[in-house]
């Protein structure tokens, strides 16, 4: 809306002030009562979900137990694998030996064991060396399960399902105990971390509601919720991290950096005005100009929080439906006189 003014000297007569008066062209817009909310805007950055007591980590890192030297590769990166699903196969002659040693050392226990029970049931051995040779066929069972064990680390196995991100080394290759082999991530468990500044840590909770933009496009955020708050400051940063929940297939990546805004409060019918209509005097007051008939009047507010271009007011006379000057509040006299003028109409090109 556009509202013309007439400008006028105190002092003058008022001959001189028909003769002198100038029209300013302002916009006006309307106070409203609507719910604003409070933000706290931040970046992150995008990462796997971390272990829980009931959920095994979002991503693994899938390293050598023992070394060895490459067989295979059983899978591409970007293929998608379940859990349990074997990922790389080592030479494994080496554990076939040791499995065929132990079964034979396993096979001449448990015949030992026997020839004692024999001979002890006839007299002609003592408890003594049947004890012993079972203990001798206990040993033979642990060290076959040991080896079965050393069979087992051949094949390079993922606990969790996901998508194959990263392989590191390729058949023939001999790797040393430790070594990381490749990676697995579940791309629908993932979560954003942030860093907040220490001094707003009492303004986020869990549970607050939130929204992830992937871009600068404000009009597509990602819906979101704090799900974790550490209760500790960075000694370096002076930060504290912020973990954000982002649901499955939200289009996410890890290491993906992106904007967060998360809604520390919100204020419910409220009475609010574009900001650009607060105006700062010589005292420091927050002033509007309240249109009235055929008049603007200053009044002073109190301001609140600020909602993008909105921001809360109160005070005296301030009633929602009421009339105030956007652009070209902080150039009004007070008790100035207006005309109103219908707006130009837009020309579409």
């Amino acid at each position: 809306m556009f509202i013309l003014l007439s400008f006028s000297g105190c002092a003058a007569s008022e001959e001189e002030e028909s003769e002198f008066a100038s029209d300013v062209l302002v916009e006006t817009a309307t106070i409203s009562r609507m719910t604003l909310q409070d933000h706290l805007e931040s970046y992150g950055t995008v990462e796997s979900e971390p272990a829980t007591p009931d959920h095994s980590a979002g991503v693994a890192i899938l390293s050598t137990p023992v070394g060895g030297i490459i067989k295979s590769i059983l899978v591409t990166e970007g293929q998608r694998v379940e859990a349990g699903s074997s990922i790389i196969t080592f030479d494994d002659r080496m554990a076939q030996a040791e499995v065929a040693r132990s079964q034979s050392e396993l096979d001449l226990a448990e015949q030992t064991v026997e020839r004692e029970r024999l001979l002890l049931a006839q007299g002609n051995s003592s408890q003594k060396r049947f004890e012993e040779a079972e203990n001798q066929l206990a040993l033979a069972k642990a060290g076959r399960m040991a080896a079965d064990g050393l069979l087992a680390q051949v094949q390079l196995r993922t606990p969790i399902s996901g998508v194959v991100s990263g392989i590191q080394f390729g058949p023939g290759n001999a790797v040393e105990p430790g070594v990381t082999i490749a990676t697995i991530i579940d791309t629908d468990r993932l979560v954003l971390s942030a860093q907040i500044p220490a001094t707003e840590l009492t303004r986020v909770r869990v549970g607050q509601s939130a929204e992830i933009f992937a871009s600068e496009k404000p009009e597509r955020p990602v819906s979101s919720k704090v799900i974790f708050v550490r209760p500790a400051v960075d000694s370096e940063t002076g930060n504290v991290l912020v973990r954000l929940s982002l649901a499955a297939h939200s289009g996410f990546f890890p290491g993906q950096f992106v904007r967060v805004r998360i809604v520390v409060s919100e204020h419910e019918g409220v009475l609010a005005v574009p900001l650009e209509s607060v105006f700062i005097d010589g005292e420091g007051r927050s002033t509007l100009s309240l249109v009235e008939g055929d008049s603007a009047h200053q009044h002073v507010v109190q301001v609140g929080i600020v909602d993008g271009n909105m921001v809360e007011v109160s005070g005296e006379d301030l009633k929602e439906g009421g009339t105030v000057v956007t652009t070209g509040s902080y150039a009004l006299p007070e008790h100035t006189k207006i005309r109103r003028q219908a707006p130009v109409p837009e020309v579409n090109e």
